[in-house]
């Protein structure tokens, strides 16, 4: 398999033009050949101006203008095919069954939610499980402390969530 690289970048939301445009050349310079973003705020109506913008090949997961979001952008720098995706219904999750050069990969974006769910977890471990690939890359803000000692270390006020430990346990 050639050399793929893939980047995950927390947008803080992309409605505005100007910013769009920005990241989305910043992105394109660096050459990265997968780009998932999280919290796009992208507007549904829009999919097609975005992907445009972009120039290659695009999937979304959006649920509002003003928060969440989820996209997978992919530079023709390769060849690969999408076999399924899978979303949730609230713009936090997308799942990619992925061919790269025969290679069957699952790639999920998460945008985890700011209060401890377990069934978006449980829900992204059994939709990976149903897609069966051996090679799984997940990416994304898990808006998480795992362990708030290390991982909140010098922030002032912590307001994300820690998990039950052993639900997380897979």
């Amino acid at each position: 398999m050639n050399e793929i690289s893939i980047c995950c970048v927390n947008v803080m939301g992309l409605n505005q033009d100007l910013k769009r445009r920005d990241v989305f050349d910043r992105l394109r310079n660096y050459k990265y050949s997968i780009v998932c973003m999280v919290d796009t705020h992208f507007d549904k109506q829009k999919h097609k101006i975005y992907s445009s913008e972009w120039g290659y090949t695009c999937y979304y997961n959006s649920f509002s203008t003003n928060k969440r979001g989820v996209a997978i952008f992919f530079r023709n720098s390769f060849e690969f095919k999408v076999h399924h995706a899978i979303r949730d219904q609230n713009g936090n999750l997308l799942i990619l069954d992925l061919e790269i050069e025969k290679h069957r990969i699952s790639l999920a974006v998460i945008y985890g939610p700011n209060q401890d769910t377990p069934s978006f977890y449980e829900n992204l471990k059994n939709s990976l499980l149903k897609i069966g690939n051996e090679k799984i890359i997940i990416v994304g803000d898990w808006n998480m402390l795992l362990d708030p000692e290390v991982d909140g270390k010098n922030y002032k006020i912590s307001i994300i969530p820690t998990p039950d430990k052993q639900f997380y346990n897979l």
